[in-house]
């Protein structure tokens, strides 16, 4: 009985999404925006501080994380696997790379590369997806021996 009260109780608490952003030269970048949209459908969001450091209380889950700042490409993660740590927080670091290739270039002010070429954002993905080990080995979906 105690058990299942911790158990639920566990579950029930926030988990601090906490990390830093950093520029491809190892500068910090302050302001960058974190969303992080659960696989249930709730978002969570938050910007990095002038030390490029965020803080989001988020529940245990599957996110898709997005992570942008101005003048520099977004980078997209379908998944990032939040769990109940002993701690209550998990951490990860961010790399942003600078969007050079969109500025504006020449005498007329045009861009200089065509429409379809321009890079807009970068997405991380895993093989397998997190979601199909989660399922396949968590202790909830295991059969019983």
């Amino acid at each position: 009985m105690f058990v299942f009260f911790l158990v639920g109780f566990v579950n029930s608490q926030n988990i601090k999404f906490t990390g830093t952003v950093y520029d491809s030269n190892g500068a910090v970048v302050p302001g960058a925006k974190i969303n992080a949209t659960h696989e249930k459908g709730p978002k969570f969001t938050g910007s990095s501080n002038n030390e490029g450091e965020f803080v989001i209380p988020v529940v245990p889950g599957i996110y898709a994380l997005d992570v942008s700042a101005p003048g520099f490409l977004s980078i997209k993660y379908d998944e990032y696997f939040v769990v109940n740590s002993t701690n209550g927080k998990m951490k990860m670091d961010f790399v942003l790379f600078g969007s050079k290739y969109h500025e504006p270039c020449g005498y007329s002010g045009a861009d200089c590369l065509p429409t379809k070429l321009r890079i807009k954002s970068v997405k991380v993905e895993y093989s397998p997806k997190l979601k199909e080990i989660r399922d396949d080995f968590s202790p909830e979906t295991r059969p019983e021996q």
